[in-house]
């Protein structure tokens, strides 16, 4: 059944920060390569497989716990990147989704948590009822994403608006107390925020189809000596496979026809774990959340492997303890 949000979307009207910028988030930045989009595409879509969709191999859940009716209501509102609901594992999942691409993209992502007490939110056409016993909500609450640069600076963060932008609103940057931001980041056993900028640099420089100066070369019709596009092209594909080893990306298997079944499988586990690391770090935050607000309730995902059912699974596959087919059971979808 799908639900409608009441007055709680009215919160993102008291928003500090700004939600839109009609230049585009990062300005007049160049435009993504095709590489990175791909890696941030997987990324998205791998964080958590089949928790949003209807037709699934996986019965994946993410239920609360204890399930508090009035809780869930306000933190399905709070976490929702729609107008509409379908269930609470479709909303959360769908905001993991999102979580995951800006961390992909940037390393750290910044939402501005608006809130305020629950008896000054209810309007006479708000449907949630009273409160009961043991609910403890105090607050409704939304989680805004804050686009752009976000820089903290003592007990505030800056929001650094663009170029394009400045002059239509006034104003440089937009100060966001720093008890209404939360933030997350790339987990340290993915490498952290430094190391990821590193990999995008890696997919981007691997976009590039030819060097500079052989394209120079080219256009000017000049002789080309001891440059091989056989050796530039597998250059190409071992520094993104080095550069993303931490990841286990497989890169949509841009070389499987030159490793071996096991390196494909491994890699495609390494992957699944690097996916199953993100969630649990992206929803231990969400909890973390939830209790600093004062909720008596926190976010469990059901139907999914842990990274301890993948490292276990890497490990007997490595003593041949393990078949190809067992590891695929945790890749498939």
């Amino acid at each position: 059944m799908t639900m409608t949000m009441g007055t709680h979307k009215n919160l993102a009207l008291k928003r500090k920060s700004v939600g839109f910028f009609l230049s585009g988030e990062k300005g007049n930045a160049t435009t993504i390569s095709s590489h990175e989009y791909m890696f941030i595409e997987d990324v998205q879509h791998k964080v958590i497989p089949g928790g949003r969709s209807m037709a699934s191999e996986r019965n994946v859940t993410i239920e609360l716990m204890p399930d508090l009716p009035l809780g869930k209501s306000i933190i399905m509102d709070a976490f929702s990147t729609e107008h509409r609901h379908i269930n609470l594992s479709n909303t959360i999942s769908r905001f993991i989704e999102e979580a995951a691409f800006h961390l992909a993209c940037k390393g750290i992502v910044r939402y501005e948590i608006v809130k305020e007490p629950l008896s000054q939110s209810k309007g006479p056409d708000d449907e949630s009822g009273p409160i009961g016993q043991g609910e403890q909500a105090s607050v409704k609450f939304k989680v805004l994403y804050i686009p752009g640069r976000v820089v903290r600076l003592g007990t505030c963060y800056l929001q650094i608006l663009p170029q394009a932008e400045r002059a239509q609103r006034g104003k440089a940057f937009v100060v966001i107390p720093a008890a209404n931001v939360w933030s997350l980041r790339i987990p340290s056993e993915l490498g952290g925020p430094r190391k990821l900028r590193r990999l995008l640099r890696t997919l981007a420089r691997s976009s590039t189809p030819l060097p500079q100066f052989v394209l120079a070369a080219m256009s000017s019709l000049s002789e080309m000596k001891d440059f091989s596009f056989t050796d530039f092209a597998r250059l190409k594909d071992l520094a993104v496979a080095c550069e993303s080893a931490q990841w286990g990306w497989p890169a949509r298997d841009t070389w499987r026809n030159e490793t071996l079944q096991y390196f494909h499988v491994y890699r495609h586990l390494r992957f699944t774990l690097a996916m199953a690391i993100l969630r649990e770090s992206i929803l231990s935050s969400m909890n973390d959340l939830l209790k600093e607000l004062g909720f008596s309730t926190s976010f469990t995902l059901k139907g999914l492997p842990t990274p301890a059912d993948i490292r276990s699974c890497i490990a007997k596959l490595a003593k041949d303890e393990a078949t190809f087919e067992d590891a695929m059971k945790l890749i498939r979808l």
